[in-house]
């Protein structure tokens, strides 16, 4: 079923033109890539580096030690180790209802750098339904992808947003996914437009995560007002911060990561 959707995704991106989604200028490219590295590093599930046994590298020595006291020391042989990057995993869940289009856009090729920069990704769009993008980024150039997620192909972008029947959705059909080396990464403004928010689904999802993160464009001042559970999401979550645009992610990925290192 997999091959199929994206084989007629294939289709549609060829037999017709994509909804105009607009590119990021080269400088533009150049500031994304270096805050995306940045929230990266700034995440409790960012790549770090750990020590592999290798044909070459250096001597390790209380690996030696142990692996020779089991025959004594005859013969000898050293443990060599080297260093390799240990990328985890992470899902991403984005909402691209008509009231996030204007970052939307902004948000989905965040969401494509981060793709590159872990181990593992899943990434899953969303309004009343939920819809992995996944293959999605990996097979086209981002603006192809983009053009076809905004072109309507992939989701009914003029239903409204049901932010508990998305959580439960996941939950019910891709919860295994979600581990305790899973960081689980949150766009959206938590308007759920009077429906249930569905918070003990969304509490399971980030009790199983070894971190929740959620960004949104929601300035804090407006969380009270109207049907916004963004309060009440962001109880559960490690970490909420308002990002709207290039100058806010590189603030708040400055601002977790001094967070996390305390400096």
């Amino acid at each position: 079923r997999h091959l199929e959707y994206l084989m007629s995704l294939r289709h549609t991106v060829e037999g017709r033109r994509v909804a105009p989604v607009g590119e990021l200028g080269g400088r533009e490219q150049d500031q994304l890539e270096a805050a995306v590295r940045r929230l990266v590093q700034s995440l409790r599930g960012g790549p770090t580096h750990r020590k592999r046994e290798a044909a070459r590298g250096r001597v390790d020595s209380a690996r030696t030690m142990r692996r020779n006291l089991r025959y004594d020391g005859v013969p000898f042989r050293p443990v060599t180790v080297a260093k390799v990057e240990d990328k985890p995993r992470l899902v991403v869940l984005a909402d691209v209802s008509l009231s996030v289009r204007a970052t939307a856009r902004f948000t989905l090729h965040l969401v494509h750098r981060l793709q590159g920069m872990f181990g593992q990704v899943r990434t899953f769009a969303f309004v009343a339904e939920l819809a992995e993008i996944t293959g999605l980024f990996g097979r086209y150039h981002v603006e192809e992808a983009l053009g076809l997620v905004f072109g309507g192909d992939v989701l009914d972008l003029d239903a409204n947003s049901d932010y508990g029947r998305v959580f439960g959705t996941f939950l019910s059909e891709f919860g295994s996914s979600v581990t305790r080396r899973t960081t689980v990464l949150v766009l959206g403004d938590g308007r759920g437009n009077g429906n249930d928010p569905g918070l003990p689904a969304f509490e399971e999802l980030t009790r199983r995560a070894r971190e929740t993160l959620w960004l949104t464009q929601e300035p804090r001042y407006s969380w009270g007002l109207g049907p916004c559970d963004l309060p009440a999401y962001a109880e559960f979550c490690d970490r909420v911060r308002v990002v709207r645009d290039l100058s806010g992610l590189d603030s708040a990925a400055a601002d977790l990561a001094t967070a996390r290192t305390g400096r």
